[in-house]
């Protein structure tokens, strides 16, 4: 994770938003893709198999499956490339809603909604997205 964090982040992933003709250009491959308009950038998360060090941590990182994981929760573009990776590394038992409540780059996103969406631009989520609002 710090790898992906320290170096490739920077470069990649800049935490500022995209010119408007490249949020224009994700929306209108979104919607070609899936016909679904406004789509500026999809969030998710998925587990990630862990095993803590000790057996204190271990009720901390077992998720609602039962296996002990990291949380990752992603901001993903219509080009298959990430916006932002600040939501990584949380303990399996968090939800994706529990951290979305926390994400800085969510954050940002809301106070400067137009400049990363664009104008009535939208972020696809599944049922746990209900902190995009």
């Amino acid at each position: 994770v710090a790898g992906v964090l320290n170096v490739l982040k920077p470069t990649y992933m800049p935490n500022t938003p995209r010119r408007p003709e490249y949020i224009r250009g994700v929306r209108e491959e979104f919607e070609k893709r899936r016909g679904i308009p406004n789509v500026a950038m999809a969030v998710d998360g998925t587990h990630i198999p862990f095993t803590p060090d000790h057996e204190v941590g271990k009720m901390e990182f077992r998720n609602y499956k039962g296996w002990t994981s990291l949380l990752a929760v992603a901001f993903v573009d219509s080009f298959y490339l990430f916006v932002g990776a600040d939501d990584v590394g949380q303990p399996g038992r968090s939800g994706d809603s529990a951290v979305l409540a926390e994400s800085a780059l969510l954050n940002k996103v809301k106070a400067y909604r137009e400049a990363w969406l664009g104008e009535g631009g939208v972020i696809a989520a599944d049922g746990a997205g209900g902190q995009l609002r």
